[in-house]
């Protein structure tokens, strides 16, 4: 039942729960359907597991090591620094000036 002082059309937004009073064009999309909550990914366990691989430490080389046991040939073998320094290897200071290999 409509209130004197309400008008019909705020009655019958009122009684949709998908949109809003505020905008009437605008409809509300409801996250609360989703059945089974989603879980939150151990971000402490992938931070310090690239660490771990940017160091070339030994639980990522084991990590590897069961990898390429298992079959898994496109993960990387070397660790962070290895690509980095790989990357500007050798160093040169300046041209015709003495370079500095990696050993």
């Amino acid at each position: 039942m409509a209130d004197a002082g309400r008008a019909p059309w705020k009655e019958l937004l009122l009684a949709r729960s998908d949109v809003t009073a505020l905008s009437p064009g605008l409809t509300r999309v409801s996250f609360a359907k989703i059945r089974e909550p989603l879980s939150v990914p151990d971000l402490l366990a992938l931070q310090t597991a690239s660490f771990d691989w940017l160091l070339g430490g030994p639980e990522w080389r084991a990590r590897v090591a069961a990898e390429i046991a298992a079959g898994n040939s496109e993960i990387p073998q070397a660790s962070g620094l290895t690509e980095i320094f790989e990357e500007i290897s050798p160093i040169e200071d300046a041209p015709d000036a003495e370079s500095q290999e990696r050993p």
